[in-house]
């Protein structure tokens, strides 16, 4: 029985995994499909890489022909601009933006002749294509305050001396070197919209001062309580304290976005090349 039972045993592993063995054995040492198929070199990857390749260097040019590619042509088929008589000839320019800096006063310009003074930029572009950058002189920032009662046009002196000497006492440093922060107060009519109160115009003090930042100083010494000549400490209300300077002068001047802008002949002046950063043909209207 012994025999009998050697003779009828089968190998480990059951049938199924010794034929697996033999058919394994018969591809021992040679790869199999699945390894030679990703062998083989992907030919349409590989001319896909070589036209990136050469499209890579296509669009990595070398000397002026990259900085044309990179940065645009300066020459983009622009006339040159006409020959300008500011005496004779009239500039009209659409109205693209504007902005306003602190500059040094230009004879012969409006506005105040020492110190800093804003100036407004408009940037445009006339009907032939021609680039204009306009400085506007002449235009100070203003805000009103309620008179008191009994405040005529002969107490204008005195007020604007006292208030100008308290701003430029709260200036913590003159960097703008101003000798005058209050340029001008004038008596205006006009009527309070908060509350109804029917039409009832009142007067009003319009104080021009020299820069935008010190309409901020004015409106906290004039709110805390100002006193001078013959009337006593008192808290003044004021009114437009928070309109930003370049709408302020959009609204006066009545200009609006991409409008288009008029420089009557022998109002303005063509500036001088002085440099890099300079436009080299902006105009100051007066």
């Amino acid at each position: 029985m012994e025999a009998k039972k050697r003779s009828g045993r089968q190998p480990m592993g059951g049938p199924s995994q010794a034929k697996r063995g033999r058919v394994g054995g018969d591809r021992e040492g040679s790869p199999s499909l699945f390894e030679e198929e990703l062998a083989l070199p992907d030919e349409p990857e590989m001319e896909a890489e070589s036209q990136e390749g050469q499209a890579g260097q296509d669009l990595i040019p070398i000397g002026n022909l990259a900085k044309e590619r990179l940065y645009g042509r300066r020459d983009l088929g622009h006339a040159p601009p006409p020959p300008l008589q500011a005496q004779t000839d009239q500039l009209t320019f659409q109205q693209i933006d504007l902005d306003y800096y602190l500059g040094s006063p230009v004879a012969g310009m409006p506005g105040q002749s020492q110190g800093s003074a804003p100036i407004v930029r408009m940037f445009g572009v006339t009907d032939g294509g021609n680039s204009v950058c306009c400085h506007v002189h002449g235009f100070a920032p203003y805000l009103y305050v309620l008179a008191p009662a009994g405040f005529s046009s002969s107490h204008l002196s005195e007020f604007q001396k006292e208030l100008n000497s308290a701003v430029l006492k709260d200036m913590r440093t003159n960097k703008d070197n101003l000798s005058a922060a209050v340029l001008a107060v004038d008596v205006t009519h006009k009527e309070n919209l908060y509350g109804f109160r029917g039409i009832q115009p009142q007067d009003f003090l319009r104080i021009t001062v020299a820069t935008p930042r010190l309409i901020a100083a004015a409106k906290r010494l004039l709110e805390q309580g100002f006193k001078f000549g013959p009337f006593p400490a008192q808290k003044y209300a004021t009114f437009e304290a928070n309109i930003d300077f370049e709408i302020r002068f959009m609204v006066d001047s009545a200009v609006v976005g991409c409008c288009w802008i008029q420089l009557p002949a022998g109002r303005y002046r063509a500036r001088e090349e002085r440099g890099p950063g300079r436009p080299p043909r902006a105009s100051q209207p007066r």
